[in-house]
């Protein structure tokens, strides 16, 4: 049992210093343990250390064959037997016949329910995490969706109850998005769309306020501001977004294509009943020309 645990224990670690505090645990529980001292326990025990070391340097190879697996765990196994049998034991290596078949099977076996039950809970987790995670992420430009969006403006508006802590919202929609779509076709406007989440998130990275920026679904993105900004700060962060999504180049889909986007700003106040009244009552700070500049490919 101690063998499995140890195996489980390096080969799911993440840190050196993980493998170094089973690795003291070790050697505390062989000092602790050791009824005669001799030089079968030093061996055994060094045989154990190489042993968690090379299952943690090779955890992420072995994940990938269970016999690979099986077979690490059969060697770190043995040398924990060795171990156990040389601290309690005042002889050799050499024992009854078939003692370490016994050994080996019962290990065997246990290890394998263990590594089995192991795998089957990580890979549940994993697709548990990634569930959620594309729950919250939009797939195609790996922002946070709208609902995501919708939960960040209840959580800024319970703050701004609660702590007047004031917040900003922009919404960006890319101007006769249908024809590009109708030009170069949807996978083309999907580059698009990716390109442009690409830029206002490196807008928001650099903002001189906490910002975040959202996909709010077809070709409407939105922006949350942690701080309410006066008319003159909201017009230079929408002239900002729109210079910087004019500035993008589509060489994928068209050296010559240029885009340009519609968007519109909002404070909260305190005449605002929920976090709706803020977006929905917003106004325009920055528009585009009344059409894309397209040309045929």
């Amino acid at each position: 049992m101690l063998a499995v645990t140890i195996f489980l224990v390096v080969t799911g670690s993440r840190r050196w210093w993980q493998l170094v505090g089973v690795d003291a645990i070790v050697c505390l529980y062989a000092w602790a343990r050791t009824v005669h001292n001799g030089p079968a326990v030093w061996i055994s025990l060094l045989l154990v250390l190489a042993c968690t070391t090379v299952d943690y340097l090779w955890r992420d190879w072995t994940r990938q064959s269970r016999f690979v697996q099986y077979g690490l765990l059969l060697l770190t196994g043995a040398a924990a037997v060795m171990l156990n049998h040389a601290m309690l034991v005042n002889e050799s290596f050499t024992v009854v016949p078939g003692f370490w078949l016994r050994q080996w099977l019962g290990l065997l076996i246990l290890g394998v329910v263990a590594l089995e039950y192991s795998t089957t809970l990580i890979n549940a987790l994993e697709n548990t995490r990634e569930l959620a995670r594309n729950a919250r992420v939009d797939g195609l430009t790996q922002l946070n969706n709208f609902n995501t969006f919708n939960e960040a403006l209840v959580q800024h508006f319970t703050e701004y109850e609660e702590h007047k802590q004031g917040y900003s919202v922009f919404e960006l929609d890319v101007d006769w998005f249908k024809r590009i779509n109708d030009t170069y076709g949807h996978l083309a406007g999907n580059r698009v769309l990716a390109t442009v989440a690409r830029g206002l998130s490196n807008c928001t990275a650099g903002a001189p306020w906490p910002a975040k920026a959202y996909r709010l679904g077809g070709e409407e993105f939105g922006v949350i501001m942690d701080v309410a900004l006066n008319p003159h700060q909201a017009a230079a962060a929408a002239e900002h977004f729109k210079h910087r999504v004019e500035a993008m180049r589509f060489n994928s889909v068209d050296p010559q294509l240029k885009i340009t986007v519609s968007i519109g700003q909002a404070n909260v106040h305190d005449s605002h009943y929920s976090f709706n009244d803020a977006t929905s009552r917003r106004t325009a700070t920055s528009t585009g020309p009344s059409k894309v500049d397209v040309t045929a490919s």
